[in-house]
């Protein structure tokens, strides 16, 4: 499911109508459209946390307070084709199914998000609009 909405606009409105889409998307398991969501709020303000968004607006809370995480485990246990006997697959946890990362990455997203935490304000929020942009491929 590729949505693409506009979190830019959908912030700017009522708290209950923010819930509500976030309520549908969650029902829905669109891990992508949340993913984007929690990010782009991110990167509205550098000082903000992961966990704020989900206690905000009512979001039970994912694996590491990650979309990407949550799709991960999903893709490791049930993958979305079974043209690959379960003995046959390699990997030994479900990072390498990450639908952002590189499946040889040996940092979260690649380092960007150890970057995202160690840095503040203006930088923090560029780098949250780049995770937010991040291509999604569930392998």
């Amino acid at each position: 499911m590729d949505m693409k909405l506009n979190w830019d606009k959908i912030y700017w409105r009522e708290q209950e109508d923010i819930e509500k889409i976030l309520k549908s998307l969650y029902d829905s398991k669109n891990w992508q459209e949340l993913h984007v969501a929690l990010w782009a709020w991110l990167s509205f303000n550098g000082g903000r946390e992961k966990h704020e968004w989900f206690d905000k607006f009512n979001v039970p809370e994912v694996k590491h307070y990650c979309f990407a995480c949550e799709q991960a485990e999903i893709s490791f246990y049930f993958p979305p084709t079974k043209s690959t006997p379960d003995d046959d697959r390699v990997a030994t946890n479900f990072c390498h199914y990450c639908p952002i990362t590189n499946s040889s990455a040996e940092e979260c997203l690649d380092g960007l998000y150890s970057k995202w935490l160690t840095t503040y304000l203006e930088e923090r929020e560029e780098i949250a609009t780049e995770i937010a942009s991040l291509e999604w491929t569930v392998k």
